[in-house]
């Protein structure tokens, strides 16, 4: 079977590449798989060699199109959003099986977006990674699954991805946004002048042993304000996975390195900074990482625990794992 993969790769985001690792690994051994990116050379270098990577907004030649997650299916990603749809729906083609696999899904309910969006989900099977976008699909008239965020399918594979990385051992890996930027602030647990404050208190606290994580653009932009923090800047999902794996903990506003952190048993503070971190969390079972009042005592101690979540995200993956083969005619395999 010919697979292609239809997502938000080529962003600049390590996370979401980290989720297309995922669909990768566990699709290259039963499949011929091939990725739509916006940027072939970002995504292909991302990713462990000998993937096919091709520009996105090509009809697929496979048997099988999956339009995967994250959280680019958003209206409020304007103007981009519209000819984002455009060239996916083209991706999807007229391929026998079509698969949306735990997108994430807000603002789209109104207007040229649902539309857009309409025309490109028809005629596939579909889940989604929260109750929220469940919900505002439905209102599109398209009904879905809520499993958990497809970073599960990384879990039994990881160990592919790491290399070491003996800079990094004692370190304490640091990921912030400017929470108050941004466009779903409101949503935000915590209020953002106040973590700011404490990720100040933190970083002077930690001083050499704090080192800066960054995975996007806005993670940079920001960070630049420490001036004596080294900066991390990991360009493929080996990079990320290695540094998170040798870190001492991982205190992070970005989802995904959090959760990779949680998935590896590295102590793990996850900063629920906008309203798809906790819902996404609990599905996987893991939100005992979210950090739950601005206490730095609190805050310590949780980057000083190891907590074992594997049985958790073994679960977690299984599910994601036959939901997935099962619509694309294919018996499950143990894991």
């Amino acid at each position: 079977m010919k697979v292609d993969l239809i997502g938000g790769w080529g962003y600049n985001n390590l996370g979401d590449e980290a989720i297309l690792a995922g669909y990768i690994e566990l699709l290259s051994d039963v499949s011929e798989v091939s990725v739509a990116s916006v940027d072939v050379a970002r995504t292909a270098h991302a990713q462990r060699p000998g993937i096919r990577v091709r520009p996105e907004g090509r009809p697929s030649r496979g048997d099988a199109a999956i339009l995967c997650g994250g959280g680019y299916l958003n209206g409020s990603w304007v103007p981009e959003i519209f000819g984002k749809l455009r060239r996916q729906r083209r991706d999807m083609g007229s391929a026998p099986v079509r698969v949306v696999s735990s997108v994430e899904v807000r603002g789209m309910a109104s207007g040229r977006r649902a539309r857009l969006l309409r025309n490109t989900l028809s005629g596939s099977a579909v889940s989604v990674r929260d109750v929220q976008s469940q919900q505002e699909l439905r209102r599109l008239g398209i009904e879905s699954e809520v499993m958990p965020d497809a970073i599960a399918l990384l879990w039994p594979y990881l160990d592919r991805y790491q290399t070491p990385v003996p800079e990094a051992r004692g370190k304490v890996l640091i990921n912030l946004l400017d929470i108050g930027r941004r466009p779903d602030a409101g949503e935000s647990e915590v209020d953002p002048t106040e973590f700011i404050r404490l990720a100040d208190e933190l970083i002077d606290s930690l001083g050499d042993r704090a080192v800066g994580l960054v995975i996007g653009d806005g993670d940079l932009a920001f960070m630049r304000r420490y001036r004596h923090l080294q900066l991390a800047t990991p360009r493929s999902v080996t990079d990320l996975v290695s540094l998170i794996g040798e870190a001492d903990a991982v205190l992070s506003v970005r989802m995904h390195p959090g959760l990779i952190a949680s998935a590896m048993g590295t102590p793990v503070v996850a900063i629920p900074y906008c309203g798809k971190v906790r819902p996404t969390l609990q599905r996987i079972g893991v939100a005992d990482s979210i950090l739950v009042e601005l206490d730095r005592s609190r805050v310590d101690r949780q980057l000083r625990t190891v907590v074992d979540r594997s049985a958790r995200w073994r679960e977690a993956h299984n599910l994601k794992k036959d939901w997935l083969l099962a619509r694309l005619g294919m018996a499950p395999s143990a894991s």
